[in-house]
């Protein structure tokens, strides 16, 4: 490293604009191979494990591995809206810009005059109602609620959130008990496979 980047890299302390230059420098010609190699596509693992990360850290309680954890989705945000302002679909102040308007928007009870929301269930509700209106007249709202359930989501909690949905939609059936006892089966049964894997793979290291 030249003197220069050093001096400019190479800090005690960092804040969120020392982090955005450093994202940008690992893109840029003279950074890191990898990460110049890294497309929104070739992401995809990369964010849900990261998240799922996350959700282990929050589980076990453990608040270092959590803020750590956390700094790693944030890499997977800063790093999709650089490889975006590379190819002109949008900036990272963009994603700051329409993330801040959404939160302005859906909770009037706080930024807009009305009354206060008493109830965590209040503000909730009032963020669906605004959703959904906001969603109206999109392509992707001739689809339904069910439908625009992400694909992408492993299929047993992909089923999970779907009878949730249902539920809201349209009350609770006998049918979802069953369901849902079903799709706890298949979570139990992952983890046993998972938790076999890892027998494994310590007796073979054994």
């Amino acid at each position: 490293m030249d003197e220069t980047k050093r001096k400019t890299f190479v800090k005690d302390r960092y804040d969120f604009e020392d982090l955005k230059r450093i994202v940008w420098q690992l893109r840029a010609p003279d950074g890191c191979p990898w990460d110049r190699a890294q497309t929104h596509e070739s992401m995809e693992n990369c964010m849900i494990e990261e998240a799922f990360e996350v959700i282990e850290a929050v589980n076990n309680h453990d608040i270092p591995n959590l803020r750590e954890e956390l700094g790693d989705v944030m890499l997977q945000v800063l790093l999709h809206s650089a490889i975006a302002e590379e190819k002109e679909e949008f900036t990272f102040d963009d994603v700051v810009d329409e993330l801040a308007k959404k939160l302005v928007r859906r909770h009037p009870h706080v930024f807009g005059g009305e009354e206060t929301a008493k109830t965590p269930n209040e503000g909730l509700s009032r963020w669906d109602e605004i959703k959904k209106k906001e969603k109206e007249g999109r392509p992707q709202a001739a689809k339904g609620e069910l439908a625009r359930i992400p694909h992408s989501l492993p299929p047993e909690r992909r089923a999970m959130k779907v009878m949730k949905k249902a539920e809201k939609l349209y009350g609770h059936t006998k049918a979802q008990d069953r369901l849902m006892k079903e799709t706890q089966k298949l979570l139990e049964a992952e983890n046993s496979l998972t938790n076999a894997i890892e027998t494994f793979i310590k007796d073979m290291e054994g």
